[in-house]
């Protein structure tokens, strides 16, 4: 459009110069057709600076708008970068946690080891095998096979239980209380009927001085187990000595006419052994440490006495 016009101008112009030589009238016409095609082209300039002003704008608004999604994806970049951090740091501070728990459990577990107490083999075997009678407890093809068997206390002067029990996983169906020499003998016989081929029981008391006859019987059906026995000499006090009964050995012999065996009689024909002397108080002056020495040297004596007795009567 703008370019008819400046050719219409250009044209006019033309004719205006032409009808100079021409005519005056027509230099008029020539005159007022210039003036209108220059307000025209002064009109288009308007026109066109108009729009260029537009397009200008226009420009400028998409510019803001390219500007305006480049300051969002920046932010929404600085936002993804931060969560990131955050995420990192969550991570760390899990990590750290997890370790800091791990290393708890460790030093609980060392805290434990350190104050369970050291197990002897026998101890250890007998935590082994509780723990395999709990496990067949809960198996569901075991069958339970109910007998009455005698459990002592932690103490051996308190009474104890007689336990109608399974004996393979220890499941008590009913139990009673029972004397402590009761539960003693029948504790006994029950260890040395189920021991290992070829085990040693061993007994330490404090309280009792014999064995009845279910011990004895328990030795007579397992010939393969010995059974080892510490006591005190003085009967409930004295020295702590002891005696190995071997296997194979004939026990049911051994037993007076009212069925039952004495330790000082066992510990003649088997050998005693002096394992402590019985704890003696400090003397104040030199004649009560003379007495003490006396004392514990007459204990050896009958010891070896004893020992004497049995060989003579082997």
């Amino acid at each position: 459009m703008k370019y008819k016009k400046y050719i219409a101008i250009v044209m006019a112009t033309v004719s205006l110069t032409l009808l100079n030589v021409v005519s005056p009238v027509a230099v008029a016409h020539a005159s007022a057709a210039q003036t209108k095609a220059e307000e025209a082209l002064k009109d288009n300039t308007e026109e066109v600076q108009q729009e260029e002003k537009t397009e200008q704008k226009e420009e400028e608004k998409e510019q803001n708008k390219d500007q305006q999604a480049t300051q969002e994806d920046q932010q929404e970049s600085q936002q993804d970068q931060q969560e990131e951090k955050e995420q990192a740091k969550d991570q760390q501070t899990t990590q750290e946690d997890q370790q800091a728990t791990q290393q708890d459990q460790v030093q609980e577990e060392q805290a434990q080891a350190e104050e369970e107490p050291v197990l002897t083999e026998e101890e250890l075997a007998a935590k082994e095998k509780e723990e395999a009678r709990k496990a067949l407890q809960n198996d569901p093809n075991h069958v339970h096979n109910y007998k009455w068997i005698a459990k002592m206390n932690a103490s051996e002067v308190a009474e104890g239980t007689m336990n109608y029990m399974c004996e393979e996983c220890g499941k008590i169906w009913f139990f009673s209380p029972a004397s402590p020499y009761v539960c003693f003998e029948g504790d006994t016989a029950h260890r040395i009927a189920t021991a290992a081929e070829g085990e040693r029981i061993n007994v330490k008391t404090s309280h009792f001085i014999n064995f009845d006859k279910q011990v004895m019987k328990a030795l007579a059906d397992r010939p393969d187990v010995s059974l080892y026995v510490s006591f005190l000499d003085g009967e409930y006090k004295g020295n702590r000595v002891s005696f190995v009964i071997p296997a194979g050995e004939d026990t049911m012999a051994l037993l007076d006419e009212n069925g039952y065996c004495g330790f000082k009689f066992l510990g003649g024909k088997y050998g005693l052994t002096l394992e402590q002397a019985a704890e003696v108080a400090e003397p104040a002056e030199g004649e009560q440490a003379a007495e003490a020495a006396e004392k514990t040297e007459n204990a050896e004596e009958s010891v070896s006495r004893t020992e004497e007795v049995g060989t003579q009567s082997e």
